[in-house]
């Protein structure tokens, strides 16, 4: 399958993809640099948070600080990291900020990137933080999940909307729309529960200038609505 930009072959009847031709390179599912230092070593986590980026052998040699993840660089193999403190935690956004990062090679000129179509698989909410890329070019999802019998389907999932109004004595003696207000579906619990719950699909979205939503895709199951 050629689109003119990258030849995908597919694994025939499955239709998985084993083969990604880019280029000279003749499949990048297979790529691997044969210099130790000859990486993908530029990091890109929003359009306001990218740069070069410390290798491992810069955290071997460099000291540990006060919990393991800190490291202070202390022999770079760059002079530009030296005396910078590397912290995967440096790297984190908030879940509602993470549509997509990955890793640029600047030769061959090729990147790898993860991508989220939907947070429904994230815990704690729209602004817990979390981790996104730090050190290596390792990236891990679970590809072949959409084939299980588990995944839900588009024609399986469901549609919630309505209304989120907001009475305030002190401030209006009539109801006001809650504007920008996050509304979610989490597991059953106490109160603020699903800041807490890690095992159940949230489902999260902003309500418009009137306080009205939409929450699309939603997995049949029991839920609680947020605001």
């Amino acid at each position: 399958m050629d689109n003119g930009f990258v030849n995908l072959t597919l694994l025939s009847p499955s239709g998985m993809i084993v083969g990604i031709q880019y280029k000279e390179i003749k499949n990048i599912l297979e790529y691997r640099f044969k210099e130790s230092r000859r990486r993908f070593h530029y990091m890109v986590i929003s359009d306001d948070r990218q740069r070069m980026m410390p290798i491992d052998h810069d955290r071997i040699t460099g000291r540990a600080l006060e919990y393991k993840e800190a490291i202070l660089l202390t022999n770079p193999h760059s002079p530009t990291f030296k005396h910078e403190v590397d912290d995967k935690y440096q790297y984190s956004c908030n879940n509602k900020d993470n549509l997509v990062h990955g890793w640029i090679s600047t030769n061959p000129r090729i990147g790898f990137w993860i991508i989220t179509p939907s947070y429904e698989f994230r815990a704690g909410g729209p602004i817990k933080p979390d981790l996104t890329s730090h050190v290596g070019p390792t990236s891990l999802a679970p590809y072949d999940f959409p084939l299980s019998k588990d995944f839900s389907h588009a024609n399986r999932r469901g549609v919630i909307s309505g209304r989120v109004l907001v009475f305030d004595k002190y401030n209006n003696k009539e109801l006001m729309p809650a504007k920008s207000a996050y509304v979610g579906l989490a597991a059953p619990g106490n109160l603020g529960s699903w800041q807490e719950e890690t095992k159940g699909y949230q489902f999260w979205t902003q309500t418009d200038e009137m306080g009205y939503f939409t929450i699309r895709n939603v997995r049949a199951s029991t839920y609680n609505l947020n605001a």
